[in-house]
C-alpha cells in the first residue's frame, strides 16, 4: 500500500493525531471481569505522560459496571508493573510549532501540555484562538503547524487504509433479492466511491425472527464501551487474525456478524511518483458480492440516541490483489452467508476458516481514474477501466 501523503488540511487534524499508541493495553475490571481497551491519548490528555499507569487504571471507570478501582492491566509488550507510566503506551510522532501573526515570533508547542489543558480531541485549527503567544501574550494570532508527516484519521482527500473505499451501485431491490432480505428497505442511491463515516447498506439477521434485514449503518465501528464516537474513523477494518480476541471486536465476532454488499473495492499502487488507483472485484456474474463484517450498537451518553456502526474484516491478499496491497477484504461466497450470519450452528474454528483470501482465479483487477482518490467524486465512470500508461 502506498504511504499516506502529507496532510495539510488542519481542520481534519486533532491533537491526538500527533500521537501514536505503540503499546496495546487492556484494563481488567476485578468487579465484573470486563476487559476494555485503554485509549492512551485520552489518558495522556487527562493525566499527562508521567502519571503511573497503575494509578491511571484505578481512576478509570469500568465501561460495563461503572466501578472505579479494583482493576489491573495487561499489555501487548512487557511493561513494568510498578514503574510503567502512561507515556510508555504512546509516542509523539509529530511535533507542533506555532508562529505569532502579530510579533512574527515562533515557538514549539508542548503537545502533552496542550492535551492536558484542552483535551486530545481539540482540532489544530481551533488552537489559533486559545494559544497565547509566549512573547507578546496575544491570542488569536497563532498559526499552528505540525512538523513533518501526519496521517490524520481519514480526511476526505485521502484514500485511507485497506479497505478504505468501495463501490455499491446495485439497486436496493437487487440487493434485497440477492441476499433474501425481507421487510422494509431503506432509501439508498448508488455509491461509486463509498468512504468511512458514511451510511451504507448492511445485511443482518434479526435475533428473534432470524430473517435477514437490510439497514443503513455508519462505516467505522464504535465499541459499546466507547466514551465517544471519535474512534470510528480508526476502526473501519478489523484484522481476521485478531478479531476473535481483540477487545474492540471479539463480542461482535461472537454475536453481531454481518454482510456488507459491494460491487468492487479500490486500492492504490505507487507508480513512480504517482499513486494509481485500481478497482478490484470478483468474476461472478451475480452482483453484488459480500464482505464479511461486524456491527455494533453504541448509545450516546449525551443524547441517549443509538448509533449503529460496522467494520470490514481483512485478511492476507491473494495473488491478484497482492500486486497492489498485502491485504484484502474477506469476501464471502453465497454458500458461507448463512453460517456467517449465525443462521447455522457453527463453532469459532469454522468462522475463522471462513476468513480466508478469496480465490485468485475468481478475482479481477483493473486501473481506474485518479479522481476516485477524492471522496467528493462519486460518479459511474470512476469504476471504468482506463489505460494507466
Amino acid at each position: 500500500m502506498p504511504s499516506p501523503a502529507p496532510i495539510l488540511l488542519l481542520p481534519t487534524l486533532r491533537l491526538r493525531d500527533l500521537l501514536q499508541q505503540t503499546v496495546e493495553a487492556v484494563r481488567l475490571c476485578h468487579r465484573c471481569s470486563h476487559e476494555q481497551e485503554i485509549d492512551g491519548a485520552e489518558l495522556m490528555g487527562r493525566l499527562g505522560a508521567h502519571a503511573y499507569l497503575k494509578h491511571a487504571i484505578n481512576k478509570m471507570a469500568c465501561a460495563r459496571c461503572a466501578h472505579s478501582g479494583e482493576a489491573s492491566w495487561k499489555s501487548s509488550v512487557p511493561l513494568s508493573r510498578f514503574g510503567a507510566r502512561v507515556g510508555d503506551l504512546m509516542a509523539v510522532r509529530s511535533q507542533l510549532s506555532a508562529t505569532c501573526g502579530a510579533c512574527r515570533r515562533r515557538w514549539e508547542v508542548d503537545v502533552i501540555d496542550a492535551m492536558q489543558r484542552l483535551g486530545p480531541d481539540v482540532r489544530l485549527a481551533e488552537l489559533r484562538d486559545v494559544l497565547p503567544c509566549p512573547f507578546c501574550r496575544r491570542r488569536g494570532w497563532a498559526v499552528v503547524r505540525p512538523g513533518g508527516r501526519v496521517d490524520a484519521a481519514y480526511p476526505d482527500d485521502h484514500p485511507g487504509r485497506m479497505c478504505g473505499r468501495f463501490a455499491i451501485h446495485s439497486p436496493t431491490d437487487q440487493i434485497a433479492t440477492r441476499f433474501g432480505v425481507v421487510g422494509q428497505l431503506p432509501e439508498f442511491g448508488p455509491r461509486y466511491n463509498a468512504a468511512p463515516l458514511q451510511m451504507l447498506p448492511v445485511i443482518r439477521t434479526h435475533p428473534e425472527t432470524k430473517e435477514r434485514t437490510l439497514a443503513l449503518l455508519r462505516w467505522g465501528l464504535v465499541p459499546v464501551w466507547s466514551k465517544d464516537s471519535a474512534s470510528a474513523a480508526r476502526m473501519i477494518n478489523a484484522r481476521a487474525e485478531s478479531v476473535p480476541d481483540k477487545p474492540a471486536f471479539r463480542s461482535a465476532f461472537k454475536k453481531r456478524r454481518c454482510l456488507i454488499p459491494f460491487d468492487n473495492f479500490y486500492e492504490w499502487k505507487t507508480e513512480g511518483k504517482a499513486k494509481q488507483p485500481f478497482a478490484i472485484g470478483t468474476t461472478s456474474n451475480e452482483k453484488p458480492d459480500a464482505f464479511a463484517g461486524l456491527w455494533e450498537g453504541w448509545k450516546d451518553p449525551a443524547t441517549d440516541e443509538w448509533l449503529h456502526t460496522f467494520t470490514i474484516i481483512t485478511t492476507t491478499a491473494n495473488e491478484v490483489t497482492s500486486e497492489v496491497h498485502d491485504r484484502m477484504p474477506v469476501i464471502l461466497p453465497p454458500a458461507a452467508w448463512a453460517a456467517w450470519l449465525g443462521e447455522e450452528e457453527v463453532g469459532p474454528a469454522d468462522l475463522v476458516a471462513l476468513m480466508r483470501p478469496y480465490p485468485a482465479d475468481q478475482t479481477r483487477l483493473w486501473p481506474v481514474h485518479r479522481d476516485v482518490g477524492n471522496v467528493r467524486n462519486d460518479r459511474a465512470d470512476l469504476i471504468s477501466h482506463i489505460n494507466s500508461a
